[in-house]
């Protein structure tokens, strides 16, 4: 939810856009991953979907920890930090 609200500020929370962009952006970046050879270490690192796995098993490692972290910064707290600074330097109407 907290991702779908950072694309959402990140883009202009009035269109519909942002909606495709929750769905289609991470989904593309999953397939380009398993597609291309050299991209598979990235996706890794930066895929949420596949970080996100070790969440629903018993003891994660520090690794997958460390795994998690870098996608949720790359999916969750990035878009949140453009949206954010993208309203606080709007224009008021």
């Amino acid at each position: 939810m907290l991702m779908g609200s950072a694309f959402g500020r990140a883009a202009d929370g009035t269109r519909r856009w942002p909606i495709v962009l929750y769905f289609a952006i991470p989904t593309a970046w999953s397939v380009l991953g398993e597609m291309v050879r050299w991209l598979r270490t990235a996706a890794g690192w930066v895929d949420i979907n596949l970080t996100s796995v070790p969440l629903s098993e018993p003891g994660m490692t520090g690794g997958q920890w460390a795994r998690f972290a870098v996608a949720a910064l790359v999916w969750v707290v990035l878009p949140l930090i453009l949206g954010t600074v993208r309203v606080l330097r709007r224009e008021v109407s």
